[in-house]
């Protein structure tokens, strides 16, 4: 008698669980691809997710940076000149960049710089030969990405436009 009692409780457990099993209310633990059955493509969700980093990895994005105010890793997303997803391969001496700003704060101010470090920037003056002489500011990270920051040694008066050129040094 205690048998079949325990055999029928048994079989009632097996039954309940099944229907809570095909619930569409509560997922399925372990159904990581939201199949509804947990499965080979279940490790194989989970072997992707732990490839792509959780889901995080992508395209990086790089940014860069001139103008008057001065970058760090809270506002360089939303200030940025551009953004890029790669190092430029075609800032080259014989084709840089022009990364002119203008001062328009109303006041004197430095003409900052950011670019990620390893893209080892230099900027150059109108002739696009002469270096140009900056000051180191600071440096910070970003996504993993390390940048830094730069400024022009004068203040620059208000409404004036600081044209300038940058090359990217060969690693």
């Amino acid at each position: 008698m205690k048998t079949r009692i325990l055999t029928m409780l048994a079989a009632l457990l097996l039954i309940s669980t099944g229907a809570f099993a095909q619930s569409s209310e509560t997922p399925l633990k372990g159904d990581v691809n939201e199949d509804g059955k947990v499965d080979v493509a279940d490790i194989n969700a989970i072997i992707k997710i732990m490839k792509d980093a959780g889901g995080t990895s992508g395209e990086t994005t790089y940014y860069w940076y001139a103008g008057t105010t001065l970058p760090d890793s809270t506002n360089i997303n939303s200030i940025a000149t551009e953004t890029l997803t790669a190092k430029p391969t075609t800032w080259t001496a014989a084709n840089p960049k022009s990364i002119a700003a203008t001062n328009n704060t109303g006041s004197s101010t430095y003409i900052y710089y950011c670019f990620p470090t390893d893209w080892n920037v230099t900027v150059l003056d109108l002739d696009k030969v002469s270096e140009v002489s900056l000051a180191d500011v600071s440096t910070f990270t970003y996504n993993n990405i390390p940048y830094t920051v730069q400024r022009t040694g004068r203040l620059i008066p208000n409404d004036i436009t600081k044209s300038y050129y940058a090359k990217c040094k060969k690693n």
